[in-house]
C-alpha cells in the first residue's frame, strides 16, 4: 500500500517546549514554523536539475491549516532556491491537477515547499490517517 494511491491523509508536527511557540534555526532566527502545531503534507515533488548530484531536488509541499505563518528557509516562497527553479517546480505542480493550485507569490496562504533534508531536521512527528475499508 502506498499512501498516495490510497489517498491517505498525512500530517506532521514539530516538537517544542511551548505550545504554538516559534521554532528558531541554529542562528536563533525564526523559521516560520510553529511548535506543537499540525501541518498537512500535500505532496512530494521531484524537481529536475543539473546542479544537484542526484539530478533532482526532493521537496515536500506542506500546508499550515491556519493559512498564515509559513516556512522561511530554503525553498520557501520568494527564496533564491525557489526562484531559480520555479519553472521546474510549476511543471511538477501542474502534473498534480487543477485542484492543487500553488502560488509562490502569496507568502501568507499557508502553502509552502521545503527540502526533504530540512523537513527531517525540523519535523519530529509524522501522522498517517488511514481509512480501513470494511
Amino acid at each position: 500500500m502506498t499512501f498516495k494511491s490510497e489517498k491517505t491523509l498525512l500530517g506532521c508536527s514539530v516538537d517544542g517546549h511551548a505550545v504554538e511557540s516559534d521554532i528558531r534555526n541554529e542562528d536563533n532566527e525564526p523559521t516560520g514554523l510553529i511548535a506543537q502545531h499540525a501541518y498537512s503534507i500535500i505532496d512530494l515533488l521531484y524537481v529536475k536539475t543539473t546542479k544537484n548530484r542526484k539530478g533532482r531536488y526532493k521537496l515536500l509541499r506542506l500546508r499550515n491549516p491556519w493559512g498564515r505563518k509559513e516556512w522561511t528557509g530554503k525553498w520557501s516562497d520568494k527564496s533564491p532556491e525557489l526562484r531559480a527553479n520555479l519553472e521546474g517546480v510549476m511543471r511538477e505542480i501542474k502534473k498534480l491537477g487543477e485542484d492543487e493550485p500553488f502560488d509562490p507569490n502569496d507568502p501568507e496562504n499557508g502553502d509552502f515547499l521545503m527540502s526533504y533534508r530540512d523537513w527531517l531536521t525540523y519535523f519530529s512527528n509524522l501522522y498517517a490517517c488511514i481509512d480501513f475499508p470494511d
